[in-house]
């Protein structure tokens, strides 16, 4: 885009009473696959997610890292790739996803430490690494 490195994120919203009063969370894209026993996996549930949220699919996905589960038992992969090697094209309007309701957009990775929802901070170490920047 301008020699800066730009990852593609998800500002999520809730539309449940419980939840609405709180700010928006800016999110790596992803999900669970609960509801999707045809996944096979991480890989392929992160490539579905990654899709229905942001309008790109991953054809060729790099594991990127795996967090510890959460108190809930959830277990977090992570994969990068390419925008030259997705299909698709980025979702112009907001998505409706359950009660959230979902804006995918590029954000500069320098401001992931300002803007990242907490549970995802710990990915930006990652991705310091496997792009070779100094954080």
């Amino acid at each position: 885009m301008d020699g800066v490195l730009y990852l593609l994120v998800v500002t999520s919203r809730s539309t449940d009473k419980r939840f609405i009063h709180r700010p928006p969370q800016v999110k790596f894209p992803g999900g669970t696959n609960t509801d999707h026993t045809e996944d096979g996996g991480p890989p392929h549930t992160s490539c579905r997610e990654g899709s229905e949220e942001t309008g790109f699919l991953m054809k060729k996905p790099k594991f990127l890292c795996k967090l510890p589960p959460t108190a809930k038992q959830l277990e977090r992969w992570y994969y990068l790739c390419a925008v030259e090697d997705c299909e698709g094209a980025l979702h112009e309007e907001e998505i409706t996803d359950g009660p959230d309701v979902l804006w995918a957009h590029w954000e500069r990775a320098d401001r992931l430490k300002y803007v990242l929802f907490w549970t995802h901070r710990p990915v930006i170490r990652e991705i310091v690494r496997h792009f070779g920047l100094v954080g």
